[in-house]
């Protein structure tokens, strides 16, 4: 199964949320005797109706079949065989999510779902899930609403700085999103990645002067909150969660300038980044 599926909760009542035919590995087992036997298939968990199974998640049920057995149905139903050889394969399963009432949140689809036994009593199967899978609602999207910000640090004197490590005060400014959409109760994982524009391979936490600039002896700090922030493509950190129906998101941050080395030379001191927004 897929690690993560999206589905919409506000599908008709009795519709697919989703249907695929998914291949199930054997882990293990041990052949039986051949013979005449009747095959019993069947979920593990309740049952909702006669062919629907309570998948664990509210709101959301779950159907099972073998399309290409003796017994081609949903389950529960069995299946009669003859001279059986005693043993069996890797199987494919066509798995439903069907919705049986309201949805309002997601959950995970996890440990064992299904079973066969051998005339009703000695189990000959079980199904499991290959890990978990995670049921989300559609989340909401979003876009940045300016690629470009420009953040004035201000005028200092030399003077201002009293060693390395020193800082002046912060200037604040934000990234903003425009979002939409989702399902009820849905969130989006917002995450931002800062890059040195001028030195790419920088992963400290101290942006570059830029070429044009004359100063010397001073780089500056991006903070979120009072965290400075590292820089480099694998420092990505969370900047919060998007809520459904919120259309505007405020990531609020600080610029400002840091002493880097024993002396200083006066001039101009720009410095510029890159930042990449991801969402999950």
């Amino acid at each position: 199964m897929p690690g993560t599926l999206e589905i919409n909760p506000d599908a008709p009542l009795g519709s697919n949320l989703w249907k695929e035919i998914v291949r199930g590995r054997a882990i293990s087992g041990r052949p039986c005797k051949s013979g005449v036997y009747f095959i019993l298939m069947q979920g593990t968990r309740p049952l909702l109706d006669s062919r629907t199974y309570d998948s664990g998640i509210p709101g959301i049920g779950l159907r099972i079949r073998i399309p290409s057995s003796c017994y081609m149905g949903y389950w529960p139903g069995r299946c009669e065989l003859n001279n059986w050889a005693g043993s069996s394969g890797a199987y494919l399963l066509e798995i439903s999510l069907v919705k049986v009432g309201p949805i309002t949140t997601g959950g995970e689809l996890t440990g064992t779902f299904g079973e066969q036994r051998i005339n009703g009593g000695e189990q000959k199967a079980i199904y499991m899930w290959d890990g978990s899978v995670e049921i989300s609602l559609r989340k909401p999207t979003c876009s940045v609403s300016s690629t470009f910000i420009d953040v004035p640090l201000g005028q200092f004197s030399t003077k201002a700085f009293t060693g390395i490590g020193s800082t002046t005060a912060s200037q604040n400014f934000n990234i903003e999103l425009q979002c939409s959409g989702g399902d009820a109760g849905s969130t989006l994982k917002v995450h931002t990645t800062l890059t040195d524009a001028t030195n790419e391979t920088n992963v400290s936490n101290v942006l570059s002067l830029s070429r044009d600039s004359q100063a010397s002896g001073v780089g500056i700090q991006i903070l979120n909150d009072a965290t400075v922030l590292d820089l480099g493509p694998n420092a990505k950190w969370h900047a919060g969660n998007v809520q459904h129906g919120e259309s505007t998101f405020t990531i609020p941050l600080s610029a400002r300038y840091v002493q880097t080395a024993d002396n200083i030379t006066p001039g101009t001191a720009n410095g510029n980044a890159t930042f990449t927004m991801s969402y999950q």
